[in-house]
């Protein structure tokens, strides 16, 4: 998948648990192997920014849709307050956590499929008022990936589209890029399979 050419090298700068001083959601399911006692334990995770009006479709009532992700994929994940990391008020901060690639992307698919189980797919679109019909997936990495992800030349970039049928680019460096240790790498598809297949 997409998310996976950045993933493990996106780790959480954070100290804190999961949960703890974030305004996090997250929740523990029994039966499911936990080989990380926190997200920051976790060996890979994927880090998004989602518009707040999805929180309720991704969140369930106390908890319950994250809960289910969870034990259906074996994926951890938080979904923070807003304006926490980002500092944006329209947008939640989410890490999908896991001891494999596979459970982390697994995690996203189900994330994204209740979104669209919930009807607010047109939330995931650049602009409400525009006729432009793709979905767009944020990925939040560490500043110091943006060239692997990038490639010689955009060649990498390139290689995703030309493979997966997506429009993919990483947004440039803010003015106070050196405040900034995190750029976001942007995924529009036609669908969620498109996104996360």
């Amino acid at each position: 998948g997409r998310a996976s050419a950045s993933a493990s090298a996106s780790s959480s700068g954070s100290s804190a648990s999961p949960g703890e001083e974030s305004g996090g959601v997250d929740v523990a399911v029994d039966g499911v192997d936990d080989a990380f006692t926190t997200i920051n334990d976790a060996r890979h995770q994927l880090k998004f920014l989602v518009p707040n009006a999805l929180s309720g479709c991704i969140i369930g009532k106390k908890g319950s849709n994250l809960e289910r992700i969870r034990a259906l994929s074996g994926a951890f994940i938080q979904a923070n307050a807003s304006g926490f990391a980002v500092h944006s008020h329209r947008h939640r901060f989410i890490i999908i956590a896991g001891d494999s690639m596979e459970r982390c992307l697994h995690g996203l698919a189900l994330l994204l499929r209740s979104v669209e189980e919930a009807d607010k797919l047109r939330l995931l679109k650049a602009n409400l008022e525009e006729d432009d019909p793709r979905l767009y997936l944020r990925q939040v990495i560490p500043g110091s990936c943006a060239g692997n992800i990038i490639g010689v030349r955009g060649g990498n970039l390139a290689k995703i589209s030309r493979e997966r049928g997506l429009s993919v680019f990483v947004e440039a460096k803010p003015l106070h890029a050196s405040k900034v240790p995190f750029r976001i790498v942007s995924y529009a598809g036609s669908s969620v399979d498109q996104l996360v297949g």
